[in-house]
């Protein structure tokens, strides 16, 4: 019984004596992060070209012109973006390399744009082969809107 209480006053002391661990933040991102990300979105961009590639390979089997045209344009646009993010993507990494975190960081905000280019240009290959019933707009629509008066007063 006695050592139950000396017990819980040896934790209680090491309670007040060890301070708690309190939760560190996170060291700022250096430029091997910066390059290392800018590897991801590169890897992330080719699976967008294969992606792209292989649509176009199933529209040329289904020998679908308009998905044809289309698909080859956009694996174009894609590819160019693949071939300059790699570009950046190794100009990042020579700036980690030479510890440059400004220049790395520059390198990764240009490999990002082109991913989200690349995102683009594949997503419009597919909307534009899959034919104008999906197109958001279609030349020719009329939209008629009626605007009750008492929501919506006209000013004088």
């Amino acid at each position: 019984m006695r050592t139950r209480p000396a017990f819980f006053a040896i934790f209680a002391t090491l309670g007040l004596i060890i301070p708690p661990r309190t939760a560190q933040a996170e060291p700022p991102p250096d430029a091997r992060s910066y390059a290392a990300q800018a590897e991801r979105l590169v890897m992330a961009m080719d699976a967008t070209s294969d992606h792209v590639r292989q649509l176009l390979r199933r529209a040329r089997a289904q020998r679908a012109t308009r998905g044809v045209g289309c698909l080859d344009e956009a694996l174009s646009r894609v590819d160019v973006a693949l071939r300059v993010g790699r570009e950046e993507a190794r100009a990042a990494r020579e700036a980690a390399h030479d510890g440059d975190d400004v220049e790395a960081q520059r390198h990764l905000a240009r490999v990002a744009r082109l991913r989200d280019m690349s995102r683009s240009a594949a997503a419009m290959g597919q909307i534009c082969a899959a034919g104008p019933e999906f197109l958001p707009y279609v030349e020719g629509t009329t939209v008629r809107v009626i605007v009750d008066p008492l929501i919506a007063p006209v000013a004088p």
